[in-house]
């Protein structure tokens, strides 16, 4: 099993994605407990540890999770890194979470 700690990059671009969720879903006024229902989830742990960069999530739960909060792909990699490109950043999340 993968440890994020032993890539530096995944874990800038897990704890920025986990930041920029965290952002929207109050800018929305959600609270996690009613987020969580919203996508899917039984509770809010789970979105907790996404907020927090811990949670390896599943493609189909992210893509749900930005959709909810109405995200565009390119603002989470415009604050990840400018020389990371979105489709990068997508492919590394998506391959770090396998």
């Amino acid at each position: 099993m993968r440890n994020k700690e032993d890539d530096p990059t995944a874990r800038q671009v897990s704890v920025a994605l986990g930041d920029r969720l965290r952002a929207r879903r109050r800018e929305l006024g959600y609270l996690q407990a009613a987020f969580a229902h919203r996508v899917g989830l039984p509770d809010d742990g789970t979105i907790a540890r996404i907020e927090r960069g811990e949670a390896l999530i599943s493609e189909t739960l992210l893509r749900r999770l930005v959709s909810a909060l109405d995200i565009d792909w390119s603002e989470i990699a415009d604050e990840v890194s400018s020389d990371i490109s979105v489709l990068s950043f997508y492919e590394k999340y998506i391959t770090f979470c396998k």
